[in-house]
């Protein structure tokens, strides 16, 4: 059963629970909408600087093991801005909670969210700091046939990015890769989809079993379409 765990706000922790084999972190302590944590005993960290943290130890996690585990950003989302933040400081994943939870337009904060969010990936700054975050692939055949497809995409200037995979394993490859265009992760296990939900990047699709490549490439040009890519 995979295990998401938190609160975590610093690297070390975060390095930890990653070493002993959970699927994602929740980060944050003090900034969600109905938590006492900060005024009952005065501890906390910033959201952005904990995310930071929690990111970094991600990559680390990564480059040592080749895993990647989705990191979450908990709390402290009240604006457009500080979902932007979240982003932008290496969150795979932001959870909601006041509008969301107890609001009286939960559909609509999400809607509007995710047109925020949108608008904050196609600023070229944003992409700068992905660019500055990414880090060299791990020295296996798997990882620079990504980096490549990654180079490649850029160079063709593709709409998206299209992965096939049952475990999983191919998407968090091209999702550690941080590439502007979108991607589209097509598998065949529904556990698979949903988790691929939570990591940077991801459309994920629950798909048939194909039999060939051809067939891979059809429904990939089909999805895509239906998509809107």
């Amino acid at each position: 059963v995979p295990v998401v765990v938190g609160n975590c706000v610093t690297y070390s922790a975060t390095l930890e629970l990653m070493e002993a084999g959970i699927a994602g972190v929740l980060v944050g302590v003090g900034p969600g909408a109905i938590c006492t944590t900060r005024e009952v005993t005065g501890v906390g960290v910033p959201q952005v600087t904990a995310t930071l943290d929690c990111a970094a130890a991600q990559g680390e996690f990564h480059k040592r093991t080749g895993r990647y585990i989705s990191i979450i950003t908990d709390g402290g989302m009240r604006t457009g801005g500080d979902v932007c933040k979240a982003i932008a400081a290496g969150a795979d994943a932001v959870m909601l909670s006041a509008e969301t939870a107890v609001g009286d337009y939960p559909v609509g904060a999400v809607a509007m969210m995710k047109r925020i969010i949108t608008r904050g990936e196609s600023d070229p700054y944003y992409h700068t700091v992905m660019e500055a975050q990414r880090r060299p692939p791990p020295a296996t055949d798997a990882d620079a046939i990504m980096a490549a497809a990654r180079q490649a995409a850029y160079t063709i200037s593709a709409t998206a990015i299209v992965t096939f995979s049952s475990t999983g394993s191919t998407t968090l490859r091209a999702a550690r890769e941080r590439p502007k265009m979108p991607i589209l992760g097509l598998t065949p296990r529904i556990k698979t989809a949903r988790r691929l939900a939570l990591v940077w990047g991801v459309h994920s699709i629950k798909i048939a079993n194909l039999k060939g490549f051809s067939e891979m490439v059809d429904m990939a040009v089909g999805i895509t379409l239906r998509e809107e890519f």
